[in-house]
């Protein structure tokens, strides 16, 4: 038996519906139902994969964060200030990246994300800032021709003699940490910056020289060189004992030749008074 709508889809009168009648009916009385679910299913799904991919990004963002902390912490050692410090160079780096993007409605997305991760050490305003695109604690952390931050300033000023010689690793780390900042709040057409390259004549400036060593062939040059002047030394030595040894032999000689004929002579004198 047919109830209500259904006798409308019964186009040959059985009192039955089937098939094709069916699915008419059923799209008709819950098709809007059907459609509204699957739709806040649909959207339900896509909430869930763009919080994870905002919850994935924060993540990834904290991280470069800390470890450009620890950086400092290596460079420096530990101090009550270095976590205001590094916070300040980090807004100043995603600020500056930030200029090189279109802010939507996908990018506050993931600046709240990124902003939630650190409650409660910034405020509002920093977000407000961020999606406006306000560059954020240039003095501190620029690293321009014109103009070098004061967190960059005074980091090399103050370091050791001992870590201005050569390439310092830790250095290394804290640029490229805060280079991979940058490039990961930039634009995909942006080129990707390299703060070691862009720091150098300012690192050089206080750079102490290697230690210099001698070249292996100029050691080996100088221990020939050694080598002939003992040669040289030992066939000196051995000429000098040579020369004096024969000349000492020859006048033993001539005066043992000397007495010999003395005693022949006498021997002979001898002889000839006797036959007398």
């Amino acid at each position: 038996m047919l109830y209500g709508s259904q006798k409308r889809f019964d186009k040959n009168g059985d009192g039955k519906l089937k098939g094709a009648e069916w699915q008419r009916w059923y799209q008709y009385a819950y098709g809007d139902e059907i459609e509204a679910k699957e739709k806040r299913r649909r959207a339900n799904a896509a909430e869930q994969k763009r919080a994870q991919i905002a919850a994935d990004f924060a993540d990834h963002v904290s991280d470069l964060i800390n470890w450009m902390y620890r950086d400092l912490a290596h460079l420096e050692g530990e101090r009550e200030d270095q976590a205001i410090r590094t916070m300040h160079l980090a807004l100043y780096v995603i600020s500056a990246a930030l200029q090189t993007q279109k802010i939507d409605e996908s990018m506050r997305y993931l600046l709240r994300a990124f902003w939630n991760e650190f409650q409660p050490t910034l405020d509002e305003s920093v977000y407000q800032a961020l999606c406006t695109k306000q560059v954020l604690f240039a003095e501190i952390g620029e690293i321009s021709e014109k103009r070098l931050g004061s967190f960059w300033r005074n980091l090399l000023d103050n370091l050791p003699p001992e870590r201005r010689v050569g390439k310092d690793d830790d250095l290394q780390e804290l640029l490229d940490d805060t280079s991979r900042l940058y490039n990961y709040f930039s634009s995909d057409s942006t080129p990707k910056i390299d703060f070691a390259e862009k720091i150098e004549p300012y690192w050089a400036s206080v750079r102490l020289p290697d230690e210099p060593e001698e070249p292996e062939e100029m050691q080996e040059t100088i221990f020939e060189e050694k080598d002939e002047t003992a040669a040289g030394k030992a066939v000196d030595n051995a000429e000098t004992e040579g020369t004096a040894g024969p000349d000492a032999d020859s006048a033993d000689a001539s005066d043992s030749v000397s007495e010999n004929t003395t005693d022949t002579a006498a021997q002979n004198e001898n002889n000839s008074g006797e036959q007398a």
